[in-house]
């Protein structure tokens, strides 16, 4: 935006009789203050049609800019509704939605009061102290004649407030982008598939393929998926099926679950305690889960992996308790041999009730012979 920018002390300052807009003469006054900040106040000149102008152009600033904001925040919060593939295009939505109306905004204040490259209010206070105040005229005459009177100092400035105008758009384009992480953050949840099986399988979410699994027979840390929180039918298949093979409804919570495909692995649930700073772990409690495709593990902290042997606690903490979640290897043995459903319960059943290694030894033993199966030592 084209303007000056005068320099001059406050005991000094005179300001010409003519409109400071328009240059004709002036019929009524204009109070300008600089903008959320304390300071001096400044009766500007202007002339009735000037003030009535840039009265209607200050309104639809301010509804251009209302509306900008709130396009930029609609749409952001549509992430809301949409799967992680969707949020970029609701991000690039929501910006473009305030860029586009920045934009108008920009081109509006060029045909605001007193013409072409001209803006309202005509003059703006850049700074000011006790004894001087530094203001930007849009109408170059009317500051030229204002630096003449006052005795002051003049400065072309063009850049300023086109860098100002580039801010404030991409401020409105950045909040719509927070607004659409943000809201898409709160409303999905983080699901880890574990495929214990030997073939890769296709996750179906609500009756549509999603994602290709991976076969896990390591049971390394299971991958992601982020899927909005709610009611949700999960299911599976083989990758080239046209259909699921099964159908399990859940209630998806905001936070983490597992999803076990055909209940082909058994789990532990490993808690270990922690002291003082850099003081060894305690056991904790080690809980053989029930049988189950989909788990609700919101206290998880190490997947399918042991929590570590210490950890550094603040000198006024109690101390720290970590949730590990790791495969149950005698179980998910015997469910890859074709075990029955009712023993592989039993043994869960039994192990959780365990509190000696010879016990789960034991638990472990009676489900192997029941499937036919024999084992001189076990481990969980």
């Amino acid at each position: 935006m084209r303007g000056i920018v005068v320099s001059s002390e406050l005991e000094r300052l005179h300001l010409p009789r003519d409109c400071a807009a328009c240059g004709s003469p002036a019929t009524t006054r204009l109070l300008v203050s600089r903008r959320f900040r304390s300071g001096p106040l400044v009766s500007v000149p202007c002339c009735g049609d000037c003030w009535l102008r840039g009265r209607r152009w200050s309104r639809k600033f301010t509804n251009l800019a209302v509306a900008g904001l709130v396009a930029s925040v609609v749409a952001g919060a549509v992430g809301f509704f949409v799967e992680l593939r969707f949020l970029a295009v609701i991000a690039i939505a929501s910006g473009a939605a305030a860029l586009a109306a920045g934009t108008l905004l920009y081109l509006f204040s060029r045909l605001a009061a007193g013409g072409p490259g001209q803006a309202w209010p005509p003059v703006q206070i850049v700074s000011s102290s006790q004894a001087s105040v530094v203001l930007f005229c849009v109408a170059e005459k009317w500051g030229n004649d204002l630096a003449a009177l006052s005795g002051g100092k003049t400065l072309q400035d063009v850049g300023r407030f086109r860098r100002l105008s580039a801010v404030g758009i991409a401020a409105c384009a950045l909040l719509g982008l927070l607004v659409a992480l943000v809201s898409w953050r709160e409303a999905h949840a983080l699901v880890r598939v574990d495929n214990a099986s030997k073939v890769p399988l296709m996750i179906w979410i609500d009756g549509r393929r999603y994602q290709v699994i991976a076969p896990n027979a390591d049971g390394a840390p299971p991958p992601e998926l982020w899927i909005r929180a709610g009611r949700h039918e999960l299911g599976y298949s083989e990758a080239d099926e046209p259909t699921p093979r099964s159908r399990l409804v859940v209630g998806v919570p905001t936070t983490q679950s597992l999803y076990n495909p055909g209940r082909t692995a058994c789990y532990w649930r490993l808690e270990t305690v922690y002291a003082k700073s850099w003081f060894p772990a305690k056991a904790g409690t080690d809980i053989a889960l029930e049988r189950s495709e989909f788990y609700r593990l919101p206290e998880v902290d190490d997947w399918f992996r042991q929590s570590p042997a210490s950890v550094q606690v603040s000198s006024t903490s109690p101390g720290e308790k970590r949730v590990a979640l790791i495969r149950n290897k005698d179980c998910t043995t015997l469910v890859g041999f074709g075990c029955r459903e009712s023993v592989l319960d039993e043994l869960t059943a039994c192990q959780k009730q365990a509190t000696a290694e010879a016990r789960f030894q034991e638990c472990f033993e009676t489900a192997a012979a029941a499937c036919g199966l024999t084992r001189k030592d076990g481990s969980k």
